[in-house]
């Protein structure tokens, strides 16, 4: 993400909960959370859940390959 050009932060807690990371994206006024879990991980993709308008149908986050993040990200 950093390279690039958007500004991103991590949880450096080794077992982070999801809801507190996505009350710290509130407080911060983070508009994406980016989330890559062992699912993910081995699945070679990512959940982006739009923080900024909370759609419901999106609730979870869409899953989008991890090739094509940067580009979702930027739409």
């Amino acid at each position: 993400l950093w390279d690039a050009g958007i500004a991103a932060e991590f949880p450096y807690k080794i077992k982070p909960r999801p809801q507190a990371q996505y009350d710290t994206c509130d407080s911060s006024i983070i508009p994406w959370a980016v989330i890559i879990g062992k699912d993910e991980i081995s699945q070679g993709t990512v959940k982006i859940k739009n923080m900024a308008q909370k759609v419901e149908e999106e609730k979870g986050g869409v899953v989008v390959l991890r090739s094509d993040m940067i580009a979702e990200l930027k739409q």
